[in-house]
């Protein structure tokens, strides 16, 4: 399990213990919730939002006239996402576009590193061609998680490993920051 220190080694076990010593259980607790739902979970006292909600409350901070739009839903492959959201992004018009996608493409069986290719470059080139800063994020692997029963964990590890290597490297061919 991703919570017992197994197969990490001694000095990985060390960093752990020290970066994360005054963490209280609850926090892994409610990890362990989330990525078994899928989803966040709601926790008293915590705001319930996602990341993309919880940025855009926290720059109007700042900025009162901020305008935002959240396109995301989950589920989607990219084919659906540049389809479904793209014009839609284009017409906003943003400032800052954070682009999350290519992990159901990843936990697909067919999964295609040049669709995925391309399903990112369709995305990412018109927004920073208009001039947007592009974020890109690393998604959490459920393959390392001990969620996911062998043989599939290594598949699905393998497979979002390169979504990452290709995430990165469309970030970069683009101008994004990955």
């Amino acid at each position: 399990a991703l919570w017992s220190h197994q197969n990490l080694n001694e000095e990985t076990h060390e960093w752990l213990k020290h970066e994360f010593a005054e963490v209280p259980l609850t926090f892994f607790q409610q990890m362990r919730e989330c990525i078994r739902a899928g989803h966040l979970v709601p926790v008293e006292g915590y705001r319930d939002l996602s990341f993309s909600d919880r940025l855009a409350q926290d720059l109007r901070a700042v900025n009162p006239d901020l305008e935002y739009l959240n396109l995301g839903h989950r589920g989607l492959r990219l084919p659906e996402i540049v389809s479904g959201q793209l014009q839609r992004a284009l017409d906003f018009n943003p400032d800052l576009a954070i682009v999350i996608g290519g992990a159901n493409d990843a936990l697909s069986r067919s999964f295609s590193e040049r669709g995925v290719r391309r399903g990112l470059e369709t995305l990412i080139a018109p927004l920073t061609g208009r001039g947007a800063t592009v974020v890109t994020i690393g998604l959490f692997d459920l393959g390392r998680s001990g969620l996911v029963a062998e043989p599939h964990a290594a598949g699905l590890t393998e497979r979002m490993d390169r979504l990452d290597e290709i995430t990165r490297k469309v970030a970069a061919d683009y101008g994004a920051i990955h």
